[in-house]
């Protein structure tokens, strides 16, 4: 299905097109500049050409709910935004723009709505900011079908007329398609995302880490704009880029230090830990021991959220500042020495693992990571040993024995052909 509509001459077509790298249909034959974006349970992809294009990977949502990307164009400057989200909206085009505009529509904008095609547009065009002539044009492209809606914003500062032809090269290349089972499975395994606001946010909190807070502030602006360049006083806790905005504010007028802003946003991190929104919930905690680097606890926190990434390795570098702080505290040896076992650090791990055990008589826990440690090894006899004595101390009983049917099934595999009997067990070190 491709959405077509409008006239302009041959001429304009081809200059158009030359600006973004397409051939003169609109359509670019180079394969990397095809982008497709499924969500995981729908029917069908959305998919565009886009040549000339830094295009960013396919997100998902941490609810599951819209999969996105991003794409920029520099030698045009245009800007482009997909999303396919499930909702009951979802029918057709026309359904799926009233849907959108009754959510993110403002009275002051005046928007003028039309149809290209098989799609719904909607658009409008900010002339200043601030006192400032931008020209900054705003155009959202909707389709909509079997429960999805797919909306494409494309946007371009210092808009003229003769622009309107970059936006009209973008539209005429998408298409949406059956869905493959494999694009499926794909999708489900997309980056997960707060969205492009909480990507901003990210990337705010990385310019206020290195104190760059003109640079934080104008990202944290367009997430919680307020009149004046004063900070908000009502609702803080429901929106962390207010709250962080209003943390800036706070530290550049000198109201408060940085070492004393440090809790706040390991609250803001531990927030977003339990939501499990993992990038945040680092990025938060990052600025934090920026500010307050003596805090153990910061430290240790910061080494789970990057436990939960998959990056024992940034992790045992956390841990090891939260031990080095706190040198007594056996929760910290714990999980150092887990995420030393992930890098296959086994002795190391061994050697954290008797500290534990020195400090903390009471953390059984430690019996069934000396089970892993030893099925790492392939020394089964020993791990089985460990995990029995894990589950006398009531380690949770249904793990446990998973683990040990795991180390009976190996020890099953390397009996010799014939036999009854299992090998020795391989020494512990």
């Amino acid at each position: 299905m491709s959405t077509r509509g409008g006239r302009a001459s041959a001429g304009a077509i081809w200059i158009v097109c030359l600006a973004l790298g397409l051939g003169p249909s609109g359509v670019a034959a180079a394969d990397d500049s095809r982008v497709t974006l499924t969500h995981p349970r729908s029917s069908w992809s959305l998919i565009l050409d886009l040549p000339g294009f830094k295009i960013g990977p396919p997100k998902i949502f941490h609810d599951g709910t819209q999969v996105w990307f991003e794409a920029d164009h520099r030698p045009t400057g245009l800007m482009l935004t997909a999303f396919v989200e499930e909702t009951k909206h979802g029918r057709d085009a026309e359904s799926c723009r009233k849907y959108y505009l009754k959510k993110v529509s403002r009275p002051e904008i005046k928007r003028s709505n039309s149809t290209r095609g098989d799609l719904a547009l909607s658009e409008y065009l900010v002339e200043a900011h601030e006192g400032e002539r931008i020209d900054h044009k705003h155009l959202n492209a909707y389709l909509g079908r079997d429960g999805f809606c797919a909306d494409l914003h494309i946007s371009k500062m210092h808009f003229a007329p003769d622009d309107r032809g970059l936006f009209d090269a973008v539209l005429d290349t998408v298409t949406i398609a059956p869905a493959a089972d494999d694009e499926r499975q794909r999708a489900a395994r997309y980056l997960p995302s707060g969205g492009p606001g909480g990507d901003l946010l990210i990337q705010a909190l990385s310019h206020v880490k290195d104190k760059d807070f003109e640079a934080a502030d104008a990202l944290l602006g367009g997430l919680c704009p307020w009149p004046g360049g004063r900070p908000i006083t009502k609702n803080l806790d429901k929106n962390p880029p207010c709250q962080t905005r209003a943390f800036v504010f706070a530290e550049v007028r000198g109201i408060t230090k940085g070492k004393d802003l440090a809790l706040s946003y390991w609250l803001l991190g531990d927030r977003e830990r339990q939501a499990k929104h993992w990038d945040e919930a680092q990025a938060f905690m990052e600025v934090s021991v920026d500010r307050n680097p003596g805090d153990p606890q910061t430290w240790y926190w910061l080494g789970q959220v990057l436990r939960e990434k998959q990056d024992p390795e940034a992790a045992v570098s956390a841990f090891r500042k939260a031990l080095d702080l706190d040198p007594k505290d056996a929760t910290t040896m714990y999980w150092l020495a887990t995420s030393l076992m992930d890098l296959g650090k086994l002795d190391e791990a061994d050697a954290m693992l008797d500290r534990v055990a020195a400090t903390d008589s009471k953390e059984v826990r430690v019996w069934f990571r000396r089970g892993q440690i030893q099925m790492k090894r392939g020394a089964y006899e020993e791990a089985v040993a460990a995990f029995e004595k894990a589950k006398s101390f009531g380690v949770d009983a249904k793990r446990v024995e998973e683990e040990i049917e795991s180390c009976r099934k190996a020890m099953a595999a390397q009996r010799p052909p014939g036999t009854g009997e299992t090998p020795a067990p391989n020494p512990r070190r």
